[in-house]
């Protein structure tokens, strides 16, 4: 008998390699689609940190990491341009105003290294005056301000120019706030101010001599110009003396009672609208 053998591999067929590229193209899919999914978890779940004052504090107080609190919030919710633990880990992070707890530091209410000796020569010294508020212009003036200070002899009448185009390096009220509440508004809000001055020492002698001297004292703003041109106070000598029978100065001239702004220069010059 004849042995017959078969052929099957005519039968075989093997399957088409677009079913491995369909498989491969799935897996693909899926995985990008889970890391779709995990970044947009991933940005909505992510936080962020910010600082946050415990306690109240007064103005011109340096302010300690002891004082923070953090406080976790949704990324990109946080204040922008608020001051971080480590910038006041410095030790160099003060309060411009009084502060309540609760409030968010930022370069607005917040000073680094406030140190009331810049704008004036190294070899000048600090002093400060107390005043009444309604004998410094009411309180107008203001860190930055130049000022005048007159001694009034209330027995004669007489009166004199003690100093003049003098720098306030700092204004506060007479009375520290060393609590917060809703009544109190912070910073300059008492009957008496304290100004911080600088001078030559010896000036700083004839200074407290006149506040001694004179019962009262008053202070004037000094002219605007004194900011970008040179002051001429020779008229400014001697002692002044009210007299009753002298011409009476009429001040409108150069005034504008519509009080509109005035175009200035970067030195503050005022500007020609022309």
């Amino acid at each position: 008998m004849a042995l017959t053998i078969k052929d099957k591999s005519q039968n075989f067929k093997v399957k088409p390699k677009k079913n491995l590229l369909i498989v491969s193209a799935v897996a693909v899919g899926v995985l990008v689609f889970v890391g779709v999914v995990f970044f947009t978890l991933s940005q909505l779940l992510a936080t962020e940190k910010y600082y946050i004052l415990n306690q109240d504090v007064p103005a011109k107080t340096q302010i300690t990491t002891q004082m923070l609190t953090e406080v976790q919030t949704a990324k990109g919710t946080a204040p922008k341009n608020a001051i971080t633990a480590a910038q006041v880990a410095t030790g160099n992070t003060f309060s411009k105003v009084a502060l309540q707890a609760g409030d968010v530091l930022v370069p607005s209410n917040t000073g680094i290294d406030i140190d009331n000796t810049v704008g004036i020569p190294d070899s000048w010294a600090v002093t400060s005056i107390s005043i009444p508020r309604t004998q410094a212009v009411n309180g107008i003036i203001t860190r930055g301000q130049y000022f005048d200070i007159l001694g009034v002899n209330q027995e004669t009448g007489e009166t004199k120019y003690i100093a003049t185009s003098v720098l306030a390096l700092d204004v506060d009220s007479g009375s520290v706030d060393t609590k917060v509440d809703n009544k109190s508004a912070g910073n300059g809000t008492g009957d008496t101010l304290n100004i911080t001055v600088g001078m030559p020492s010896e000036d700083v002698a004839n200074l407290h001599s006149a506040l001694a001297k004179y019962a009262k004292v008053e202070l004037a703003l000094a002219p605007k110009s004194v900011n970008y041109q040179k002051r001429d106070t020779s008229n400014l000598q001697g002692t002044f003396n009210y007299d009753t029978d002298s011409e009476t100065p009429d001040l409108k001239k150069g005034t504008d009672n519509t009080f509109t702004p005035v175009q200035r220069d970067s030195k503050g010059r005022p500007v020609d609208k022309k």
